[in-house]
């Protein structure tokens, strides 16, 4: 049941009672404002202030019922013509279990947005008065302003997208997670679904140099997850479509994909003397370099998870470019790893976007600005373990990667 609200009589408030409570409060502000007189700065503010405020009262209290009518309207986003048809799609919204039928309790739908259809009501049940009660309308315009279902902070839009397709029982369908920004005048929200870029390891190579004990050598072809982007037409479009009616006037929204750029990582990490665990002692750990790099692997691609990556585990920050600072802090506390010497790590961005395949079956890579950053994607990850990782500069090689030479004695 709605709740009674009387409008306030602002009219009765004049000039002088304005300015005694404006000069009243001062005290209980600071009690470095000693001087009341007219003559100081501050009381002639207060003076304007107070005959402001009882002209902007006086009009208040004298607006007509009808231009209430029409700020609801402007509110609910419905013209008086189509106010019906608005008030009927409202009613079929409604939420929906996991198997798609419609959710009920204590016998009726759940409506998706009660406050929304309480407002269209209202707006109904005052069409053809001469002079509707704007207490019945205030009442709920602030049912509807006060609602949850309203988008108006980052939280707001983020929640409420996220609510969308949580009765989704297929993960590929589901929005898990909702990054929120400002664009100009509008809103945009990024959607990262549930099925997230997957990556597969081969096998790593044993060497029996005496430098270089086992390296790893991935290379991920673009093109072949070009299945994952297009499951996010149908979502983003049902986000949008679902967010259109809860925005502020004035206020816009876009649901959009995110963005992936493709990264090379380049990365030599020093090995411990290899031990293998035994039936005698389970307790040693397994340094065997293959083994280690394996255990290396799983940490760069798992703080790469849009979802459960991130130095806080909650997904790896949108718009923010790998460093090889964020490579090496992943790989502190590896099992196998040699923590006295540091981790080399060459990082090369390729800030662009898919938007073809050669003939040679690589992907084509257009660049765009930094601003349009999004989460970085591993297309070439190579991953080396050395018996001691100390070296020196001596030059680039002629596609851009740092030469290492080992010095002697690991000094």
């Amino acid at each position: 049941m709605a709740v009674e609200r009387k409008l306030p009589n602002l009219a009765p408030e004049r000039y002088a009672e304005i300015f005694r409570w404006l000069r009243e409060t001062i005290p209980a502000l600071t009690s470095n404002w000693t001087d009341y007189n007219a003559s100081d700065p501050g009381i002639t503010l207060l003076q304007l202030f107070a005959f402001i405020a009882e002209g902007t009262s006086y009009r208040v209290d004298r607006v007509p019922a009808g231009a209430y009518r029409n700020f609801a309207l402007l509110a609910a986003g419905t013209p008086e013509q189509g106010l019906d048809e608005t008030l009927q799609e409202a009613e079929q919204d409604v939420l929906m279990d996991a198997d798609g039928y419609p959710l009920e309790f204590a016998g009726s739908v759940v409506l998706r947005d009660p406050s929304y259809v309480e407002l269209l009501r209202a707006l109904r049940s005052s069409s053809g008065r001469k002079n509707p009660d704007p207490a019945d309308l205030y009442t709920a315009l602030s049912g509807f302003w006060r609602s949850p279902c309203r988008a108006i902070t980052e939280q707001d839009f983020a929640a409420l997208a996220l609510e969308c397709t949580a009765s989704v029982s297929e993960a590929a369908s589901r929005a898990e997670r909702a990054i929120v920004r400002k664009r100009g005048e509008s809103v945009e929200v990024t959607i990262v679904s549930g099925a997230t870029l997957s990556y597969v390891m081969s096998e790593p190579s044993v060497h029996d140099s005496s430098n270089c004990l086992a390296s790893i050598d991935d290379y991920y072809d673009p093109v072949s997850h070009s299945d994952y982007y297009d499951k996010y037409g149908d979502l983003t479009d049902v986000i949008g479509r679902y967010l259109a009616p809860r925005c502020l006037i004035g206020t816009s929204a876009s649901v959009v994909r995110p963005q992936f750029d493709p990264t090379r990582v380049v990365a030599t990490v020093a090995a411990l003397v290899t031990q293998t665990p035994s039936k005698s002692d389970p307790s040693i750990i397994d340094t065997n370099p293959a083994s280690v790099l394996r255990r290396a692997w799983e940490r760069i691609t798992a703080l790469l998870d849009p979802l459960i990556g991130g130095p806080s585990g909650q997904g790896y920050p949108y718009r923010r470019p790998l460093t090889s600072e964020d490579i090496a802090s992943a790989l502190q506390g590896v099992d196998g790893l040699d923590a006295s010497q540091p981790v080399r790590v060459y990082i090369e961005r390729m800030t662009g976007l898919r938007v073809g395949k050669a003939s040679v079956n690589y992907t084509t890579i257009v660049l765009r600005s930094a601003r349009d950053l999004g989460f970085p994607w591993i297309v070439s990850l190579s991953l080396q373990a050395v018996t001691s990782a100390y070296g020196m500069l001596v030059g680039a090689s002629q596609i851009g990667k740092n030469t290492m030479v080992a010095k002697v004695g690991g000094t």
